[in-house]
C-alpha cells in the first residue's frame, strides 16, 4: 500500500506546501501572481456587449483571473488556480 502525499487546495493567497514536485523541498512556502487569462479577457468582451459599465469588472477582480503558485524555493510553477473557479459556493458546512 503506497502513501501518496496530497497537496493542500491553492487558493489565491501563498500557502506552504508539503513538497514541491519539481525540486523536493519540504514544507516550502508559494508565492502567487494573479494575472488576466483568456477567460477573463472573454468576460470582459462579453459584459462589454450586454452592459459596457461594467466590462472592467473582471479585470481587476481576483477571482476572474487566473493564480500560479510559485515554489519560492526553484521558481517553478507547483499549481494554477483558474478563473472563476472559486466565485461561488460549492458546499455547505
Amino acid at each position: 500500500q503506497q502513501q501518496q502525499q496530497q497537496q493542500p487546495p491553492l487558493g489565491r493567497h501563498p500557502t506552504n506546501i508539503p513538497l514541491c514536485p519539481h525540486c523536493s523541498a519540504t514544507n516550502v512556502a508559494t508565492r502567487t501572481s494573479t494575472f488576466p487569462s483568456f477567460e477573463t479577457w472573454f468576460l470582459a468582451i462579453g459584459l462589454f456587449f450586454v452592459f459596457w459599465p461594467v466590462c472592467w469588472m473582471p479585470l481587476v477582480v481576483d477571482s476572474a483571473k487566473k493564480t500560479e503558485h510559485i515554489c519560492t524555493n526553484c521558481g517553478v510553477v507547483v499549481g494554477t488556480v483558474k478563473p472563476m473557479s472559486d466565485c461561488c459556493v460549492k458546499s455547505r458546512g
